[in-house]
C-alpha cells in the first residue's frame, strides 16, 4: 500500500495543478528517490504519534496539538486551519470557521492509515478519518476521507475497484455532495465506447472547479482512474495523472488502492527509481519516523491491537464574531506564515471572514 502510494504521488508531483491530458506511460522525468509528498508526511506523524505520546488514541484533539507543534505547511486549509487552532478555536470549527478551501483535499490524501489500522471494517475506518479531517476540513473535505478510508478498508478484502468505488458510497451521508461525482465516473467509464478522454470532459464539465484541490473533482477523476484502470497497476497511476488537477493527490490514492488490492503486482520497474525511503517534506517534524516504508508498515501493523477512537468530546465552544477573530489573528502573530501558496492555487486570506457555509462534524 505505502510504496503504491509512494509511486503515483512522485508520479504526479511534477503535474500538480496542470489541466492534462498528458498521455504518460512512465515518470517523466525519471526520479532518483521517492519526491516528498504532504499525502504521506501527516500520515508518517499521526502513526508516529499514536504508537507514541498518543498512545493509540484517534482524538481531533491530539491532531489538533500536532499541527501547531510539529507541521509548518502555509497552503490552502492547512494554514487556515492552524490560524483557528492557533486563535483558540477548536475542531471541528476549526475546520469550517472562514475556510474557504475546507472542501478540499487535503484530508483525503490521509485516508490509507485508517485503511490499514480498521482492516475489513470500513465503518470504523470512516469515523477515524472524520476525526482526523474535522480539524482542518469541513463537509465534503471530511466526507472524502471518509469515503475513500471505507473504500480502501474494503479492499482489504480483495474485490474490482469500480465495485469497491460503489460500495464506499455506503459510508457517506445521505445528503454528501460526493455521491454524484462518483456516481457520474461510474456510469460514464461503464458506458459503451467509453475512453479516458471522453469521459475526463464530461466530468470536468459537470464537477470541474477553479480550485484544482477540489475535493468533488478530484474525487470523480480518481474513481474514474480506478474504473478504467481495469486493475493494471502502470495504467492507472497513469491515467489518474493524465487527468489533471490535484495529480499527486489523485495518483498516490489510486496507487494505494491498487498496492492494498495486489502489492505484488506493481511492477519492479515502477519501484526501482523511488527506493524505500521515507522521505519527509521540511515543513513536517518528525523524529520518530520510520526510515523506509517496510518500517512504516511494520509500525501500523503493530499498531492494530492498540488504536482506539476518543470518545466525543464534552466542552461547548461559542463560536467568536469574524471581527474578533480578524482582529486576533492579525495582531496576535497567528496569521498564516508568509510563504508561496501551492503552484497554481489561490492564496489563502490571512485573517478572519464570514463563516464558511460548510457542515462541520
Amino acid at each position: 500500500m505505502w510504496r503504491g502510494k509512494a509511486v503515483g504521488g512522485t508520479l504526479g508531483a511534477p503535474w500538480e495543478g496542470s489541466h492534462g491530458p498528458h498521455d504518460l506511460t512512465f515518470y517523466r522525468p525519471v526520479p532518483d528517490g521517492m519526491v516528498p509528498n504532504d499525502d504521506l508526511d501527516l500520515q508518517v506523524l499521526w502513526a508516529a504519534h499514536l504508537a507514541g505520546d498518543w498512545g493509540g488514541e484517534v482524538s481531533r484533539g491530539h491532531f489538533a496539538a500536532a499541527w501547531l507543534a510539529d507541521v509548518r505547511f502555509p497552503w490552502d486549509e492547512y494554514g487556515l486551519a492552524r490560524r483557528n487552532l492557533a486563535l483558540g478555536i477548536p475542531p471541528p470549527w476549526s475546520g469550517a470557521y472562514d475556510n474557504a478551501f475546507a472542501g478540499g483535499l487535503g484530508a483525503a490524501i490521509r485516508s490509507e492509515l485508517w485503511a490499514a489500522l480498521a482492516p475489513g471494517d470500513p465503518a470504523r475506518a470512516a469515523a477515524f478519518a472524520r476525526e482526523d479531517g474535522c480539524v482542518d476540513h469541513a463537509g465534503c473535505g471530511v466526507d472524502a476521507e471518509a469515503y475513500w478510508a471505507a473504500l480502501e478498508s474494503l479492499a482489504f478484502a480483495g474485490g474490482a475497484p469500480a465495485d469497491l468505488a460503489a460500495r464506499a458510497l455506503a459510508f457517506l451521508p445521505a445528503d454528501s455532495a460526493l455521491h454524484a461525482p462518483v456516481r457520474d465516473a461510474l456510469r460514464l467509464c461503464a458506458a459503451p465506447g467509453a475512453t479516458p478522454h471522453g469521459v475526463r470532459a464530461a466530468l470536468l464539465a459537470a464537477h470541474g472547479s477553479p480550485n484544482f484541490t477540489d475535493a468533488r473533482m478530484n474525487l470523480a477523476l480518481a474513481v474514474a482512474a480506478l474504473a478504467l484502470g481495469g486493475g493494471d497497476f502502470g495504467r492507472t497511476v497513469c491515467l489518474a495523472v493524465d487527468f489533471g488537477q490535484d495529480t499527486d493527490c489523485t495518483g498516490a490514492t489510486v496507487g494505494a488502492v491498487l498496492g492494498i488490492l495486489d502489492p505484488a503486482g506493481i511492477p519492479a520497474r515502477w519501484l526501482a527509481p523511488i527506493g524505500d525511503a521515507v522521505v519527509l517534506n521540511p515543513g513536517v517534524r518528525c523524529p520518530d519516523a520510520p526510515a523506509t516504508l517496510d518500517a512504516l508498515a511494520d509500525l501500523v501493523l503493530a499498531l492494530r491491537p492498540r488504536v482506539r477512537l476518543a470518545p466525543p468530546p464534552s466542552k461547548a465552544w461559542r463560536k467568536p464574531t469574524s471581527s474578533s477573530a480578524s482582529a486576533t489573528a492579525t495582531t496576535s502573530g497567528c496569521s498564516i506564515p508568509s510563504a508561496p501558496p501551492r503552484e497554481g492555487s489561490p492564496r489563502v486570506p490571512a485573517s478572519g471572514g464570514a463563516l464558511a457555509r460548510v457542515r462541520p462534524e
